[in-house]
């Protein structure tokens, strides 16, 4: 008897472990800089959930201040709108894989993640950075 209990109360502790994440590739996801792909990547998913922190980590230094601001200033910032308008309507709407380098120069990229949107990112400092989110 204490060893049927002792299984029924193991039970869902064994499940519960085995239970395996949607994608455990996300998981592991480390952002390359140098890799213009891997850089749209951590920019959409940023993106995605609406984290400024990691959009400015992630930018050229020109937004990093534009970031700075918005944190601040929430709502009332002059770029709030633009931002989290129809460019973040489209980041949504992104399926979290597809991502197709279409422009590549030294300093300037443009990373398409649906039929009319890139991420453009621009080269500083040894790395890719975010710069905006442009039709293409």
């Amino acid at each position: 008897m204490k060893k049927l209990l002792f299984i029924l109360l193991c039970l869902p502790l064994f499940f519960y472990s085995c239970q395996t994440k949607t994608d455990p590739v996300d998981e592991l996801f480390v952002v390359d800089r140098k890799d213009e792909k891997s850089t749209a990547k951590a920019i959409l998913k940023a993106y995605a959930k609406k984290d400024i922190n990691s959009l400015s980590e992630l930018s050229h230094l020109d937004n990093k201040k534009i970031f700075s601001e918005m944190i601040e200033e929430g709502e009332k910032h002059s770029r709030y709108n633009s931002i989290w308008g129809e460019r973040y309507e489209a980041v949504k709407m992104w399926d979290g894989k597809t991502l197709e380098v279409v422009e590549s120069n030294n300093d300037r990229s443009r990373v398409r993640f649906n039929k009319r949107k890139v991420v453009t990112l621009h080269f500083e400092d040894g790395k890719w950075c975010f710069e905006d989110i442009h039709n293409y």
